[in-house]
Parts: C-alpha cells; sequence; structure tokens
C-alpha cells in the first residue's frame, strides 16, 4: 500500500529534483564552455604557429636571397682616369687595369753561367686610353714591351726595380715597394689590379739594360 506524503514533503521532494536538475546542467555547460575554450586556443595556435612559421621561412628566403645575390653578382670594376699619355707625344700618364706575368732574361753583356732575372710584364686588359696600344704597336720587336703589355722590370728583393732615361731626369734607378710589388704579383686576369703608369718625355733613343721600363713611375690604385 502507497504511503502518502503530506502535501509539504511532496513539495520539498519536487525542490531538491529541480535543484538536483539545475546543478547537473550547469555542469554540462561548464564542460562545454571549458570544451569551446580549448577549441579556440588550439586554432589560435595553430594560426599563430603557422604565421610565425611562414614569417620566418620569409625571412630565411630573403637571407639566402640576398647571400645568393652577393655571391653572383660581380664587383663593379673602377673607373680608369684617361690621363694625358699620347695626347701630346709619347708621354704622360693613364691609368689602365690588368695582371702581371714574368720571363726569364739573363743579366747583361753574360755569355756563360749568366744570372737570370724574372722581368715583368703588365697585361693591359682594360683602358680610357687607347694610345697606349698604339704605342705599343710602334714599339713593336722592343725587349720592354709585348703586345697590350707593358715592361715593368725584374724582381729583385721581392721588389720591382728597374732604371728608366728621360730629358728631365736623366737615366735613373726606381723601385715599387714590396707591398705594392706583392699586389701586382698576386693579380690575375679574373681579379685584376688598376695601376697609374707614367712616362716622362724622353727625346733620344739608346742602349738598356735588363731591367729598363719605358715608363718612370708605377702607382698601384687601391
Amino acid at each position: 500500500m502507497e504511503e502518502k506524503l503530506p502535501p509539504q514533503e511532496k513539495q520539498d521532494s519536487h525542490l531538491d529534483v529541480a535543484k538536483d536538475n539545475k546543478k547537473g546542467f550547469s555542469i554540462v555547460e561548464i564542460l562545454i564552455v571549458i570544451v569551446f575554450i580549448g577549441l579556440i586556443s588550439a586554432v589560435g595556435w595553430f594560426v599563430y604557429d603557422r604565421q610565425n612559421s611562414k614569417t620566418n621561412q620569409e625571412q630565411a628566403n630573403t637571407t639566402q636571397n640576398q647571400t645568393e645575390s652577393q655571391k653572383t653578382e660581380p664587383p663593379k670594376p673602377k673607373t680608369l682616369l684617361k690621363g694625358t699619355f699620347g695626347d701630346s707625344g709619347e708621354y704622360g700618364t693613364l691609368q689602365v687595369e690588368g695582371y702581371a706575368t714574368t720571363v726569364k732574361r739573363n743579366e747583361d753583356f753574360c755569355q756563360e753561367n749568366c744570372k737570370q732575372y724574372d722581368y715583368v710584364f703588365f697585361n693591359i686588359t682594360r683602358t680610357e686610353n687607347t694610345n697606349i696600344f698604339t704605342y705599343l704597336k710602334n714599339q713593336s720587336g722592343n725587349s720592354f714591351v709585348q703586345d697590350k703589355s707593358v715592361g715593368m722590370g725584374c724582381i729583385i728583393n721581392e721588389q720591382v726595380s728597374y732604371s728608366n732615361n728621360s730629358d728631365t731626369r736623366g737615366s735613373q734607378e726606381y723601385t715599387v715597394s714590396k707591398g705594392d710589388t706583392s699586389a701586382v704579383m698576386a693579380a690575375t686576369a679574373n681579379k685584376p689590379i688598376v695601376l697609374e703608369l707614367e712616362r716622362l718625355k724622353l727625346s733620344g733613343e739608346g742602349g738598356a739594360p735588363t731591367c729598363y721600363s719605358h715608363f718612370t713611375t708605377f702607382k698601384v690604385i687601391k
């Protein structure tokens, strides 16, 4: 036989059920909110990580492109001054780019067991003064010039040493510093060097020693 509750007890029972239902829905709602926040955080982190990776990759590509550009772009050639050589005669100044080569030469007036010198020729690969090529052509057969090459002198004690004759200075001995000599001898066709040459006026011609040069001064242009 069913037990009948008093009216007040029935009302309290209904309130307890309502409270339990309300409490249950609150937990579910909290779980949904937590899951929703977790999803938003995960999506946000994914977007951030992807964007950050993209930025890092773009920076890496930019750095790589700059490095490759620096490697592939050849250095700009130096501007060469034309100078005055050949304007009024076979004398004056000019700037030339090129590199050095050497040939063996015996000392003067020697017949046997001769001392040999390394004689330096400067091979001209670029210049703004084409008068120099006319001069070299006119001197064809001379021991101190070659085709597009100017004789500088002999290597003695790690320096280019030579003699030169001119109207104003007469016959004199000259040397190129060890530093400039090293720079000249280290130059190659792929890595040339720039020199400024000067030839003083010479009215007469005559015999010349082994290490003679038709030019009076040689200056390395840094």
